[in-house]
């Protein structure tokens, strides 16, 4: 029988290591999906709603509202609420009217690779008092006391293109709320 060796492919003639067990010995290093999409590709970026002074309380103020307008798929990797009162906050899939898309105040969308120049093919929208947000399917909520929460998504939430989520937030008091979305592009 003939002998098989696998070398390093590196010219030096280094042979692969087998334990005592039979087993292959590798060093490998991991990175997160999202961190990749950053460091390797420039294409993970950050949404994020302006700190809302909420008044209207009992009912939902529209918070921020993101929209993909590219053709490759977006990944939510996490979502950030947070205010000094209690909140409850409520995702809308596909919301298409209410005062927080009409009123169209634009947010902020950074890629997370502050050298990049390359841009997120989004639209979004930072929300504020009394906004509403009055159609969509309401598919996920949580409640935070004064503070914040991060909801993991792990890049498992999907927006196709012409896909968007909204946020609402709910306080029983007044005070400032906050959120901001992390997401990259599939691909």
């Amino acid at each position: 029988m003939s002998e098989f060796k696998i070398k390093d492919g590196s010219g030096t003639g280094v042979l692969f290591k087998v334990s005592s067990e039979g087993r292959g010995l590798v060093d490998a290093t991991s990175t997160a999906e999202f961190a990749h999409a950053s460091v390797v590709h420039e294409r993970a970026f950050v949404a994020v709603s302006q700190i809302q002074a909420l008044t209207t309380t009992g009912a939902e103020n529209g918070n921020i509202y993101l929209k993909n307008t590219g053709s490759k798929r977006l990944l939510i990797h996490s979502i950030r609420s947070c205010g000094n009162v209690q909140q409850k906050w409520r995702m809308y899939k596909n919301p298409t009217t209410g005062t927080l898309i009409s009123g169209a105040t634009s947010t902020m969308v950074t890629n997370l690779d502050l050298s990049s120049p390359r841009t997120a093919s989004v639209t979004a929208y930072s929300g504020g008092d009394g906004l509403t947000v009055t159609d969509g399917t309401m598919f996920e909520h949580w409640q935070n006391d004064t503070g914040y929460s991060e909801e993991i998504f792990w890049g498992g939430l999907v927006l196709d293109t012409g896909n968007a989520v909204a946020l609402t937030a709910e306080v029983p008091s007044a005070g400032d709320v906050c959120s901001r979305i992390l997401f990259y592009e599939e691909g």
